[in-house]
């Protein structure tokens, strides 16, 4: 968390760009390598860390918080999208049969004092 916005050279706000786009990125472009084992034993797991905040909202008109940034916003609505992307993510794997072979999980980490 960088606590202000700051956009990406793509034009994203970096918070989201990291909290969530990154692991959407990540995922879908090792997504084909994960569910090519053959292997009856050997499932690929993909687990996606994120923070605890539930609830969130996620503003579809204004991804980037132009008119009303905060860092508690920032976050809620890359966490919320985090939990939307999992969700949609099992279903997928579900709807196509991979997800014999590949599950997705989250996990949602508690608040850590750090001194960054």
């Amino acid at each position: 968390m960088r606590g202000r916005r700051i956009l990406t050279e793509e034009g994203v706000e970096s918070n989201f760009a990291v909290g969530n786009l990154s692991r959407y990125v990540l995922t879908t472009r090792l997504l084909g390598l994960l569910s090519s084992s053959t292997r009856p034993s050997s499932q690929s797991r993909i687990v996606v860390i994120g923070g605890v905040a539930q609830n969130g909202k996620i503003f579809y008109d204004d991804m980037n918080l132009t008119a009303n940034f905060s860092t508690l916003r920032a976050v809620t609505q890359f966490c919320e999208a985090n939990d939307v992307f999992v969700i949609e993510q099992a279903r997928r794997l579900a709807q196509t049969g991979t997800s014999s072979r590949v599950t997705i999980n989250e996990l949602k980490v508690g608040v850590v004092r750090t001194s960054i």
